[in-house]
């Protein structure tokens, strides 16, 4: 992930990412959502494991005085896919690590996108 062993080697385009990511404050948190999220095997965030943390909850009930049209469900559980396809490049059906932070880094400055993100 994030951290490297000394025979380990980081490339150029992850310590930019990680030191961009630590200049917002919001590496230690990442580093701790990424390894939550994370497939062990893949080392990868599944991408349906990044669209739940994006989801939107909207109860279907509606009565009378509703203003919210019977559409907006629909469009609301679809957001969460579209948050992730916007942000995030995945590869071969998951998010590596520098994916990752690059998503976040792309969506930082979108606090309630990124609140969401740090608190999966």
């Amino acid at each position: 992930m994030g951290q490297s062993s000394s025979a380990e080697q980081v490339s150029p385009e992850q310590r930019e990412a990680e030191s961009i990511a630590a200049s917002t404050g919001a590496l230690p948190n990442l580093q701790k959502a990424f390894s939550v999220l994370s497939d062990p095997q893949t080392h990868s965030i599944p991408i349906h494991s990044l669209q739940k943390c994006f989801g939107f909850s909207i109860d279907g009930s509606t009565n009378e005085e509703s203003v919210v049209p019977k559409e907006f469900p629909v469009l609301m559980s679809n957001l969460s896919s579209s948050i992730v396809d916007l942000f995030f490049l995945s590869e071969k059906g998951g998010v590596t690590w520098v994916e990752f932070l690059k998503g976040y880094i792309k969506c930082s400055g979108r606090t309630v996108s990124s609140a969401s993100l740090i608190v999966c």
